[in-house]
C-alpha cells in the first residue's frame, strides 16, 4: 500500500492565509513537510496554526507582482532555510467585470498577481533549486478551468491563467532533463472566501453543470496538490488535472 511522506521536504506556500492556503498547510504538515509561508499580509492564521504544533515558523510577507520584493525575499530565505524542494503557487485574486466595463486597474492588478507574480516566484524558485542541486524538485501552481474553457466576466482572471498553463507546459520542457516537474491543478467552482461574492444565479449555473452536483471543497483541490507533492507524481509532468466534478467533460 502506497502512502504519502513528506518527512524533509520544505515546500515554499504562496498565498497561504486564505481557504484553499489553509487546508494545503494541514494536509502538507500532517504529511511531515516543512512549510514555508508567503502573502501579502503577515500570515496569522497560518502562523498560529503551526505554533500550536510546535513547527518551526518561517513566514515572509511578500508582493508577488514586484520582483524586488521577491528577489529580497529569497535572499532572506536563502539564509533561513537553505534551499526549497517544492514550490506551490497558490496566491490569486479576482477583479471581475464584463468586457466592456473591465478597466486598466482590473485588469493589471489580475495579470500582475496571477501571472507576473507566478514568474516572478517560480524564476527565483528555479534558480535556488538549481543552485543547489534539489532533487526531485517540484513545481506545482493552482490555475483554474477558467482558463481552459473561459468564463464570463473573467476576461483577466481566464487570460492569467490561461496563461500560467502555457508557461508550466514551456518550463517543464525547459527543465525536464533536469529532473523538475511542472504540473498544474485546474479547479472548477470550489467554496470558498473568493467566490462567495459570485452571484447566486452564477454558482446556480455552475452546479447546475457538474455531474456529481455539488460544488467543490478546498480539501478535493488540496488532496490533488498532496498528491503532486509526493513521489507518486515523479513521472507527471507539464500536466493540468481538473478538479471540478466533471463539469467540462
Amino acid at each position: 500500500m502506497y502512502s504519502i511522506d513528506l518527512e524533509g521536504k520544505r515546500i515554499l506556500l504562496t498565498g497561504c492565509e486564505g481557504g484553499l492556503g489553509q487546508v494545503m498547510l494541514a494536509l502538507l504538515t500532517k504529511a511531515g513537510a516543512e512549510v514555508i509561508l508567503t502573502d501579502i499580509v503577515k500570515p496569522e492564521k497560518s502562523i498560529r496554526y503551526l505554533e500550536n504544533l510546535r513547527k518551526k515558523v518561517h513566514w515572509y510577507r511578500c508582493d508577488l507582482a514586484d520582483r524586488e520584493a521577491v528577489d529580497t525575499m529569497f535572499a532572506k530565505m536563502s539564509k533561513d532555510v537553505a534551499s526549497i524542494d517544492i514550490l506551490i503557487n497558490n496566491a490569486g485574486i479576482r477583479k471581475d467585470a464584463l468586457l466592456i466595463k473591465m478597466t486598466d486597474n482590473d485588469w493589471d492588478s489580475v495579470i500582475d498577481i496571477n501571472l507576473k507574480g507566478i514568474f516572478l516566484c517560480t524564476q527565483a524558485s528555479v534558480k535556488m533549486m538549481l543552485k543547489r542541486k534539489t532533487r526531485h524538485a517540484k513545481i506545482i501552481s493552482i490555475s483554474s478551468i477558467a482558463g481552459l474553457f473561459g468564463n464570463p466576466g473573467q476576461t483577466n482572471y481566464a487570460a492569467a491563467k490561461a496563461g500560467l498553463i502555457a508557461m508550466t507546459k514551456t518550463w517543464a520542457k525547459e527543465y525536464g532533463r533536469r529532473g523538475m516537474t511542472f504540473n498544474v491543478v485546474a479547479p472548477g467552482l470550489i467554496e470558498s472566501p473568493m467566490t462567495d461574492d459570485l452571484p447566486e444565479k452564477d454558482v446556480r449555473r455552475f452546479k447546475d453543470a457538474i455531474p456529481l452536483g455539488v460544488l467543490g471543497a478546498p480539501a478535493d483541490v488540496a488532496k490533488v496538490v498532496l498528491f503532486l507533492c509526493s513521489d507518486l507524481s515523479d513521472y507527471v509532468n507539464g500536466e493540468v488535472i481538473r478538479v471540478d466534478g466533471g463539469a467540462v467533460i
